[in-house]
């Protein structure tokens, strides 16, 4: 992923005739670096600090200058399994159903883990991080350990609750067709193209490549 300037930024969003606002009040820098330049007020109305930084978060998303999701992932992994924690009296409750465990984890914990997952493009090594942290919930909740040799299907037919590759296609799905109905800037910000060369190797995997294997998988 390139990283652009404010100039650079402003030309290419200046293309679009629209600009994003950004709510500096729900912003936090992390491990700060000069590679963004200093200014006053942009156009878009965002004061630039003069020290922008490797990771940035936004809206409870962890976003990172080198592309990919593998941060957003870890913060809201770690987010999920602190609301597992508190809730860990009631999820694992003998005087519950499970039925209705589940119904408390797919309201409770589920949106804290997938919060934001709408944009994430997830590539394998992603998708298996997600599974197994949401693997390791379900069988504490209903009890079983790994040597029990029981399915994750079966407990999530147990639990009455959809595996989380389904919520996650379809949360990208629903966002996909907010876009495409959408007439805002969003739209343009989506196609904007990126000036300049790309670095070596091969490109990481973007949401609309997910967006298109969902649709085929949907169909």
């Amino acid at each position: 992923m390139q990283i652009m300037g404010t100039q650079e930024m402003q030309q290419c969003l200046s293309k679009t005739g629209s600009w994003p606002r950004i709510c500096v009040s729900k912003v936090s820098w992390h491990r700060s670096l000069n590679w963004w330049q200093t200014g006053d007020h942009c156009k878009c109305g965002w004061q630039c600090t003069g020290c922008c930084s490797h990771l940035l978060l936004y809206l409870g998303d962890m976003l990172s200058a080198g592309g990919g999701c593998e941060l957003a992932i870890a913060t809201r992994c770690c987010i999920a399994w602190g609301k597992f924690r508190k809730l860990l009296p009631l999820l694992t409750s003998k005087h519950i159903s499970l039925k209705v465990r589940g119904k408390v984890f797919s309201a409770c914990v589920r949106p804290a883990m997938l919060y934001g997952s709408e944009t994430w493009a997830l590539n394998p090594s992603d998708l298996l991080w997600l599974c197994c942290n949401n693997c390791a919930m379900i069988r504490w909740i209903c009890g079983v350990k790994l040597e029990d040799e029981i399915s994750s299907a079966t407990l999530l037919l147990k639990l009455g609750i959809e595996d989380v590759t389904m919520v996650l296609q379809t949360r990208r799905l629903h966002w996909y067709g907010h876009m495409q109905r959408a007439e805002s800037s969003i739209n343009s910000i989506t196609n904007l193209v990126i000036p300049g060369p790309r670095n070596r190797g091969r490109p990481r995997k973007t949401w609309s490549q997910c967006i298109r294997k969902d649709l085929m998988d949907r169909n």
